[in-house]
């Protein structure tokens, strides 16, 4: 792990929120759920790459924005 992300008591409500969500999306299924969040990230993480390899030094590294948390969560 590269950084720690601390959360507040209403930051970790909304993840819990979103995690509750997703894992109904499997019909309660935390392992398929968990297995999937695992696929998604890697795929997110090769198109991360691949933008970087184009165009270098266009993508900062700075640790996740806890504060825009609730707008990324969708599901």
């Amino acid at each position: 792990m590269d950084q720690i992300v601390r959360l507040n008591s209403q930051q970790e409500a909304i993840l819990d929120d979103a995690a509750d969500r997703f894992i109904a999306l499997y019909d309660g299924n935390v392992r398929r759920a968990l297995k999937e969040v695992i696929v998604l990230n890697a795929h997110l993480s090769d198109q991360l790459d691949q933008m970087a390899k184009a165009r270098p030094g266009a993508m900062p590294k700075q640790a996740p924005n806890p504060e825009r948390m609730q707008r990324r969560f969708w599901f």
